[in-house]
């Protein structure tokens, strides 16, 4: 029995050291009325959201949640309620501005009822600003390549209709001069496309 009190203990210490030390903002919260609402907050937490003196039983939600994040809190208050592990990307007020993070919740309690669990912030601001961008400059992209392709296009199909029409000409050497001449200028307008193209790459344009 003193050996499992033991561990037990030495369980419960490890416990604390990661909570308090962690630099990712985590709250530990029990359900009152179906809602989950402080019981504990590490340092990171109180930094992150401007919590520090936040009495034990404030709501969690009226802490960071923004007005147009409600709905999203709810849905996942009904998912701590059923006892489901959550995992989602979430919008918090923080005393830096709006801020993504990645929300982790984990619950416990006896006889499939949640008495209490963890909620852990990963902040991944930056990062969803880098997919953000990405995303507008593959779009971006996309629309130009759309754009480019029917200018490469048009040359190409001027200087290949050419060339035949020369082909077909090629006993009238002033027919087949005028449509090789056309069709030279045509592929100098390639050309040109295709620098303007390189120049923006190497510029960093697209």
């Amino acid at each position: 029995r003193h050996e499992r009190e033991r561990r037990l203990r030495r369980e419960r210490d490890r416990v604390r050291l990661l909570f308090d030390r962690s630099p990712v903002p985590i709250v530990r919260f029990r359900l009152d009325d179906g809602l989950p609402v402080v019981a504990e907050t590490n340092p990171s937490f109180d930094r992150t959201f401007g919590a520090e003196g936040v009495a034990p039983g404030a709501p969690i939600d009226g802490l960071h949640v923004p007005d147009d994040e409600r709905e999203s809190a709810a849905r996942i208050n009904r998912r701590i309620r059923a006892g489901e592990a959550v995992e989602a990307e979430v919008t918090r007020e923080t005393t830096d501005g709006r801020r993504e993070f990645l929300l982790h919740v984990a619950t416990s309690g006896e006889d499939g009822a949640v008495e209490e669990g963890y909620a852990i912030y990963v902040d991944v601001t930056e990062q969803a600003a880098y997919e953000a961008a990405l995303e507008r400059q593959t779009r971006w992209l996309e629309g130009f390549a759309e754009v480019f392709s029917h200018d490469l296009t048009s040359p190409l199909n001027a200087a290949r209709g050419n060339l035949d029409l020369a082909r077909e000409a090629a006993d009238d050497a002033d027919e087949v001069g005028e449509r090789l001449a056309a069709a030279g200028r045509a592929l100098d307008r390639l050309v040109e496309l295709v620098r303007e193209l390189s120049d923006a790459l190497r510029a960093g344009t697209v």
